[in-house]
């Protein structure tokens, strides 16, 4: 089964460097659910977090977070 680790910054890339944006404030390991999610990409699951990822580019295209 397909698994990605997204971790969650108070700051994007865009904002500041990633060596200056400190640790990760959340991050979680999702698993493909088959489905597909409002954003037309493949949805993810896992330890309260649901996200729909396109898997070539590795985006998160959608997120939510419990």
């Amino acid at each position: 089964m397909e698994r990605f680790e997204i971790a969650i910054f108070p700051f994007n890339d865009q904002d500041m460097a990633a060596d200056a944006r400190g640790p990760a404030v959340r991050s979680a390991v999702v698993e493909a659910t088959g489905e597909v999610g409002a954003s037309g990409h493949p949805r993810y699951a896992g330890e309260g977090v649901v996200a729909d990822i396109d898997p070539r580019s590795r985006t998160v295209e959608a997120i939510t977070i419990d």
